[in-house]
């Protein structure tokens, strides 16, 4: 699923973007524990950009 801008938009949003319902449908799955479950079986591991230069 290619990522947009996920989030929420009124009735006025709506107008000037024809992917406006797709945008709830992103932010849910990134609140969802499926998207946690895809990052941790794609080995992968949420992060800061802080935590880049951060060693340890």
């Amino acid at each position: 699923m290619p990522m947009r801008h996920p989030g929420y938009a009124d009735a006025a949003f709506a107008e000037i973007d024809r992917v406006v319902d797709r945008r709830k449908d992103e932010l849910a799955y990134l609140e969802s524990d499926a998207f946690l479950q895809d990052i941790e079986s794609a080995g992968l591991r949420l992060g800061r950009f802080s935590e880049l230069g951060a060693k340890k």
